[in-house]
């Protein structure tokens, strides 16, 4: 996995692979997720995201696979909201969860799914080769407004000694905001735009991908780790919600190890929301560190959601995390536009 441009790696089926990521990652199984409801023809998304486009449904996806997927969302692809998220129909079932999302390595394992080569016309997503949480995924694109903040495409430089400072000066109450953050390959023959190894990610004592942290209402802080070779430019993005969501859990203390199942009631259909969560550490403030769960030098780090229902939606700390004491899920459920604008058309790469 350390060799740059592993993303042409065919499909590979693993069999008899164990569950044992389960255990590893230190997550209580949580509540099961029941199968999602059929995707209307009308659906919920926000008032932003006007000229969106998404695949029509749940797409399977086999380990080892990249999709690629057409749009004519148009604009600049640095300013979309990319929303990709996964469907396990196994035994374990953690159901609608953005489990490994950006990619995990366990014990020479890869698991989870990412989003890259994004385009004003086309995007990727590929599914790592041993991974056993994501048999389809659904993939959405916004245009949301533009940003009460862009920092643009910045060049950073692995390791702690060159993190970077970006002042924002936005003001007001940092919990509100919403911060995304976008990865740059720039060589010709590389990822493009991206989200690969989003928040972290360590393959045979090497460290990979980048991550935004201690944010406040004046500043934040980007870290490139120690060993990336994928994400040479980053662009971070802050708004400020027009409206509240539909749904705010509050931050919540997590023990290491613990899922917690958080009732949200909002009883729609699940793909017309729109998911933000968020976790603290004294260390690190509010941070991405970890997302969607890292293994780093024996020790599993970072947080996930997962079994996403109309009622419920569970939140994991894995076992011997630092950055996710506290966790927060935000959903918001907008008003009703028509979906999609054009065609979710995928096809194998070249």
């Amino acid at each position: 996995m350390n060799e740059k441009k592993r993303i042409t790696i065919g499909v590979t089926i693993l069999v008899g692979l164990s569950l044992s990521l389960t255990s590893l990652l230190g997550m209580t199984i949580g509540a099961q997720a029941g199968s999602p409801s059929e995707r209307p023809d009308r659906i919920a998304l926000r008032p932003q995201a006007e000229g969106a486009w998404s695949t029509e449904g749940w797409v399977p996806i086999g380990p080892g696979q990249t999709l690629t997927f057409t749009h004519s969302v148009g604009g600049d692809p640095a300013l979309y909201a990319v929303d990709l998220w996964f469907l396990d129909t196994g035994p374990v079932n953690y159901g609608i969860n953005q489990i490994a999302y950006g990619g995990v390595e366990d014990n020479g394992v890869h698991y989870g799914a990412y989003w890259w080569g994004l385009t004003d016309t086309q995007i990727n997503v590929t599914r790592e080769t041993g991974d056993l949480f994501v048999d389809q995924v659904f993939l959405r694109i916004r245009e949301p407004d533009p940003p009460d903040w862009d920092s643009g495409w910045l060049d950073i430089d692995p390791g702690v000694a060159n993190i970077l400072t970006l002042n924002h000066n936005l003001g007001g109450n940092e919990e509100d905001y919403r911060v995304g953050i976008k990865f740059r390959d720039s060589d010709a023959d590389g990822l493009g735009i991206h989200q690969y190894n989003i928040g972290g990610n360590e393959d045979s004592n090497r460290f990979y991908g980048a991550a935004w942290l201690n944010l406040t209402n004046s500043s934040l802080h980007v870290l490139r780790f120690g060993n990336d070779i994928y994400a040479d430019q980053v662009r971070v993005f802050i708004n400020l919600p027009d409206s509240p969501p539909a749904f705010d859990s509050g931050w919540s203390d997590f023990a290491l190890g613990q899922t917690q199942v958080i009732s949200h009631n909002l009883d729609i259909n699940p793909f017309a929301y729109v998911i933000s969560t968020s976790q603290r550490s004294p260390q690190h403030g509010i941070n991405i560190m970890g997302v969607g769960g890292i293994e780093l030098h024996g020790q599993y780090r970072g947080s996930d959601w997962e079994s996403m229902t109309g009622q419920t939606i569970s939140l994991s700390r894995m076992a011997q995390d630092i950055y996710a004491p506290e966790i927060r899920v935000r959903i918001w459920t907008p008003n009703y536009i028509f979906l999609p604008s054009v065609t979710g058309d995928y096809s194998p790469p070249d």
